[in-house]
């Protein structure tokens, strides 16, 4: 009985050590993926804000030639009139 008792100990033992090493394996697995991943999403940062930075400067520069536009509209259509100056009473004073 002693003999079975001693195997069993034994079989114990070895099945905790290799249990013990494929936690350790694993461990170290999820930390080279983690750093990996990290690794991407800095790399997917620094393009995304390059890809923002662009089209910010894109929606700037699309805003100032509408920007232009307008002012040659508004003098397109103010030439040839006389200015007219619009006074703004304070409300309910009836006077102009």
């Amino acid at each position: 009985m002693e003999a079975q008792e001693l195997q069993i100990l034994q079989f114990r033992e070895e099945v905790r050590a290799e249990f013990s090493a494929t936690r350790e394996g694993l461990r170290a697995e999820i930390r080279a993926r983690d750093e990996e991943t990290r690794r991407q999403m800095a790399d997917l940062e620094t393009r995304l804000r390059t890809l923002i930075a662009e089209g910010d400067e894109g929606t700037r520069r699309y805003m100032r030639v509408l920007h232009e536009e307008v002012i040659t509209r508004i003098a397109t259509i103010g030439e040839g009139r006389p200015l007219t100056l619009f006074v703004v009473c304070p409300r309910g004073s009836g006077r102009v």
